[in-house]
């Protein structure tokens, strides 16, 4: 599901007028390098951390250059002037496109349904998501000849994925283990390409990613690299001074990727007269008339909320451990199954095996109150964040990490830039 689409996007020529950031690679200062980033289009938890990691490079003293389709959205209101943002082209098609969960069952029988769903299964499919992915690429390639970065860094957004494999080597995927990666690798062996043979930025911790299983970088030091969290400062910035949200029981949140309206509809009659609860947008697009209702993001929804229920997005999720708040993660596709599966395995939530449209009214309050009064629930959640809440500085981890490959001076300065 896309973002906020219809809304307009500026072009590069109309943006760069706009904000006087033209800066040709022979104006650049010596020591500033130029970082392309792309990110999945219309698919809110990959921009959000996109953002982060751009605005830590440009704080660095660097050139960050968003390339994004979603350029429209209100939220980048609250960018941060130094970054610079770029029109990218997404296929409506890719963009539109949904996995099939096809089973909701543990076992290998299950991965390798849920995994082989996760594309067409017709050749007229298969051929039509091969055309679109041709034009997103090409696409692509051209903006990256035009650009010239120093570095790229993508976001499942594999069009991008350069030919030239001196590029390649200065390339960098922001990817979680925990999700599609790990699904696929315990049904193929491997990581789905090209995590497999490319430099991985990991949003998450150690503890999380790598639960009861082998460091996936000690083979290949160096590669993968568990930044600890990425989060974008912009929600705040958009909210500025409006008021603290009043308490509530639960938060509602199926976002970009979890079929909003749909869980909206079934679970607002669920909670209807007894649950006192509150809801995210499925695309929040930034600030509401705040006469009438106060702007809801996940981050505020979260400070006022005991639980999370949510479609399970790997963003999402690490946002409600950090603000202590245990999940019931009710999928849509096979990676939010998959990080429910380890969720509740792990004593941090609980996994909802059915059609959010089959929840009733008692389904739900039964779900609720497994969750409330668990009590080693409510530890282990306190646990792993204290543990998330060390690394909060992913995306600043992270930016280091491209800097420092590609020989950029680290204590360069915005005056500097």
């Amino acid at each position: 599901m896309s973002l906020c689409r219809g809304l307009a996007i500026s072009t590069d020529d109309t943006f760069a007028k706009q904000t006087g950031q033209t800066t040709p690679r022979s104006e650049r200062p010596r020591h500033a390098k130029r970082v392309l980033l792309f990110h999945m289009g219309g698919v809110l938890g990959h921009l959000n951390r996109v953002l982060a990691l751009a605005e830590e490079i440009d704080a660095a003293g660097h050139e960050a250059i968003l390339a994004t389709s979603d350029g429209g959205l209100p939220i980048f209101q609250a960018l941060k002037p130094g970054v610079r943002r770029i029109e990218a082209y997404d296929d409506p098609g890719l963009k539109d496109a949904r996995a099939l969960l096809t089973s909701t069952a543990g076992g290998r029988r299950g991965d390798r349904s849920n995994l082989h769903g996760m594309g067409p299964q017709d050749s007229q499919g298969k051929s039509e998501i091969a055309r679109q992915m041709a034009r997103t690429a090409a696409a692509d390639r051209a903006l990256i000849e035009r650009i010239e970065p120093d570095a790229m860094v993508v976001d499942h957004r594999f069009t991008g994925w350069p030919a030239d494999r001196g590029l390649r080597d200065r390339t960098f995927h922001i990817s979680a283990l925990l999700g599609l990666p790990s699904l696929h690798k315990r049904v193929t062996g491997r990581l789905p390409y090209p995590l497999q043979g490319g430099r991985l930025l990991v949003p998450g911790i150690r503890e999380i990613e790598c639960w009861h299983r082998k460091d996936p970088s000690a083979a290949q030091p160096g590669r993968v690299a568990l930044c600890g969290l990425f989060r974008w400062q912009g929600w705040a910035r958009l909210r500025g001074s409006q008021r603290a949200l009043p308490r509530t029981q639960a938060l509602f949140f199926f976002g970009s990727t979890g079929d909003g309206a749909r869980a909206r509809a079934a679970l607002g009659e669920a909670a209807e007269g007894w649950l006192n609860h509150r809801w995210v947008g499925n695309a929040w697009c930034g600030a509401v008339d705040a006469a009438r209702e106060p702007a809801v993001d996940l981050e505020s929804g979260l400070t006022g909320a005991e639980l999370l229920i949510c479609h399970g997005g790997h963003g999402t999720v690490m946002e409600a451990l950090f603000y202590e708040r245990p999940v019931i993660v009710i999928p849509s596709n096979p990676e939010q199954l998959e990080i429910g599966h380890r969720l509740e395995k792990m004593g941090l939530g609980l996994l909802v095996r059915q059609r959010v449209e089959t929840i009733t009214r008692a389904g739900l309050a039964e779900l609720i109150a497994s969750v409330s009064e668990n009590a080693r629930m409510q530890r282990r959640v306190k646990r792993y964040s204290a543990l998330l809440r060390q690394k909060a500085d992913g995306a600043k981890h992270a930016a280091a990490i491209v800097l420092e490959h590609i020989g950029a001076n680290l204590s360069g300065s915005k005056t500097a830039k």
